[in-house]
């Protein structure tokens, strides 16, 4: 009887680990127009999922707020609110965000984690 409970408990229990893996593992890179149609295809109660941008600085408002280019030449705000990066943002560096888009009139990516290049 164990057995069997052991074998449908791993009949089950694999897929849904794969599943969960998928959905909230490592996320997925994209451009800024892909990363807003991921958002508007969220619901409205739920955060939009966070993916990775890889992205060219152009300016540098203020300390956490940027100017930046994705891989398509899309321009776009970005906030930054992640902890205080080893190096300051500088214009023409290049890097990875991770974060989301809040989507709106005037769309902007929400960054909470830097990668260097």
């Amino acid at each position: 009887m164990i057995r069997r409970i052991v074998i449908v408990a791993a009949i089950i229990g694999v897929p849904v680990a794969f599943w969960y893996a998928s959905q909230y593992g490592q996320p997925e890179e994209v451009t800024f127009n892909q990363a807003i149609v991921k958002a508007t295809s969220s619901s409205e109660s739920e955060q939009a999922p966070k993916v990775v941008i890889n992205v060219a600085v152009e300016s540098v408002d203020s300390d956490h707020e940027l100017q930046c280019t994705d891989a398509t030449g899309r321009t776009f705000k970005v906030e930054y609110t992640g902890s205080k990066p080893a190096t300051a943002f500088a214009a023409g560096q290049r890097m990875r965000l991770l974060g989301h888009v809040h989507d709106g009139s005037m769309p902007y990516f929400h960054a909470t984690q830097r990668f260097d290049q």
